[in-house]
Parts: C-alpha cells; sequence; structure tokens
C-alpha cells in the first residue's frame, strides 16, 4: 500500500498546486495487484493469512447463523398461508387474458 499512498500524495499535491491556475491534470492512481479469485477462494484474502482464527470464526459464527436459519424456517413452516396478500390474487392460465379489476 506504500505505493498507492504515494500516488496519492503526489496527485493531491498537484491539484494544491494547480488549484489557482485553473488547470486541471489527471492524476492516475494504480491499484494493488489481488491473486486470482479461485485462489482467494481456497486460500483466503493475502491480508488474512498469518491471523490466527478466534472462536466466533471457527465456531459461533456458523452456529449462530444455522439458528437463525432453523428458526426462520419453522416460522416460514408454521406461518398461515392462507391470510397471506398473495392467495387473494387470480391467477389464470395460457391464452387467457388477466382477471379485470372492479
Amino acid at each position: 500500500m506504500g505505493k498507492v499512498d504515494e500516488l496519492r500524495k503526489r496527485g493531491n499535491a498537484e491539484k494544491k498546486n494547480n488549484a489557482g491556475t485553473g488547470e486541471t491534470k489527471k492524476v492516475y492512481v494504480e491499484r494493488p495487484k489481488l491473486p486470482p479469485l479461485n485462489e482467494m477462494l481456497l486460500h483466503g484474502a493475502p491480508e488474512d493469512e498469518g491471523k490466527p482464527k478466534s472462536f466466533w470464526d471457527v465456531a459461533f459464527g456458523p452456529f449462530l447463523l444455522a439458528i437463525v436459519f432453523f428458526i426462520s424456517f419453522l416460522i416460514f413452516i408454521n406461518a398461515p398461508h392462507e391470510l397471506s396478500k398473495g392467495r387473494k390474487r387470480q391467477t389464470f392460465g395460457m391464452n387467457q387474458p388477466p382477471p379485470r379489476k372492479h
């Protein structure tokens, strides 16, 4: 990131120098090169390479996601679908005009 920061500082300095003259000069910032996506999916992001995984990352996070999914699934299964707004709409088949609204 040092090179990117250096380019940004230089660009800001050039903008300040050209502020009174009315001239604008384009400053291009090089983005850092990232490894390919499939490599990042397999091995993780390069910034997280040396960091140890916490208890939250290993066990509690996926466990909490599973509990939330299970609770929402139970609510969906037991919800009264007859009372939903979508059930009041009439559907139409092929080659039939849609029902008219009165």
